[in-house]
């Protein structure tokens, strides 16, 4: 912290500074007498005019250094016997200054190339990143495009063979469109995946309640017609990042409408409860339920528990990865054929 505080300083500011404290301490010096203690006193402003204004400021410093406590010392007689020997240990002193200053300038030499070394390889970095992230995209469409093809050639061939006799035939165009189906959507959960892992996510006041109602009106399944879905009360404010949290409860209200028995109409409670400075947003539903051993398993990418379903497995690993990059956790309370209770915990907006 106070080297950051010392790098503002102008270099002349340091430079003044340190001839001053060696000053200092060679009047110090003179009026104690004590050689031996005050002499490593003289290393401080040596050290710092060195560091912070180069090998120059800190051979000039050493030079001074060794003259001032020359100067102190025989004018404070402190040295016994001939002044030959004061000034043979002043000359001894600025080499050893000296040395210390050589040293100290190759240290901050190296940690300057290290430094630069950094910056480079973090702009290489961050344009190899640009780079494949415009790559990703490219490769996304590129992927996507065939596979509508095929999708569209699949459904024109369904009306073809509608009153086709062979019945295989009919289940094997059927099957081609749900594969590429299956397919486009691994596609796109596996870009949103990885776009969460790198899209910066600031962290704003959310009313959730606000962000719920917008998302009910935007999808077909969530409308009452196909799913009874309720929000119970004004949900606290929580601090998060709108389109991330909008990601995560669509996810999680995708999973509470899909995962339910045949013939049964999915029921949704979107609740909220505050504990201490957190809001834990519960999403109960009347699905079929999932087992204690695979309450963590599920939140992994490319889990999936039941085939019977149509999914990638990647829904609920994003809602957590999601969550952790905006300060939360995730986590569910189920058991088989008695519904789940998923729930994602946040900071509350209040509180922040």
């Amino acid at each position: 912290m106070y080297f950051q505080w010392f790098k503002r300083w102008p270099s002349s500011v340091i430079q003044a500074s340190s001839f001053m404290l060696v000053l200092l301490v060679g009047v110090v010096d003179y009026a104690t007498g004590i050689e031996v203690s005050v002499t490593l006193f003289y290393l401080l402003p040596v050290t710092l005019g060195t560091w912070f204004a180069g090998r120059r400021t800190g051979l000039l410093l050493a030079c001074a250094s060794a003259i001032v406590w020359l100067v102190a010392n025989v004018l404070g007689q402190a040295t016994i016997g001939d002044p030959v020997v004061s000034i043979w240990n002043a000359l001894v002193l600025g080499l050893e200054f000296g040395i210390v200053v050589w040293l100290l300038s190759a240290l901050k030499d190296q940690q300057e190339h290290l430094e630069q070394t950094v910056l480079e390889r973090t702009a290489q970095l961050r344009i190899t990143v640009e780079d494949l992230e415009h790559l990703s995209y490219s490769i996304i469409h590129d992927l996507r495009a065939p596979l509508r093809a095929v999708y569209s050639f699949a459904t024109l061939l369904q009306r073809e063979c509608g009153n086709c006799q062979e019945e295989n035939i009919r289940d094997y165009v059927r099957r081609i469109g749900t594969a590429v189906q299956c397919m486009d959507h691994l596609i796109v959960d596996a870009f949103d995946y990885t776009k969460a892992l790198r899209a910066e996510l600031p962290l704003n006041p959310v009313d959730p309640t606000a962000l719920l109602r917008s998302l009910l009106e935007s999808y077909p399944a969530f409308q009452p017609a196909q799913a009874d879905i309720r929000i119970a009360g004004r949900l606290p404010a929580v601090l998060a990042n709108e389109a991330g949290l909008m990601q995560c409860f669509s996810n999680l209200l995708n999973n509470a409408v899909k995962f339910v028995a045949a013939g049964v109409v999915p029921q949704v409670q979107v609740s909220a409860e505050v504990r201490g400075d957190r809001v834990r947003l519960w999403f109960a539903d009347n699905g079929i339920g999932i087992p204690a051993e695979h309450h963590e398993r599920i939140f992994e990418i490319f889990q999936r528990l039941n085939n019977h379903y149509e999914g990638t497995g990647i829904g609920l690993a994003l809602v957590r990865k999601v969550a952790q990059r905006l300060g939360g956790q995730v986590g569910v309370e189920s058991e088989p054929g008695q519904g789940s209770r998923f729930w994602i915990e946040l900071r509350g907006a209040e509180c922040a």
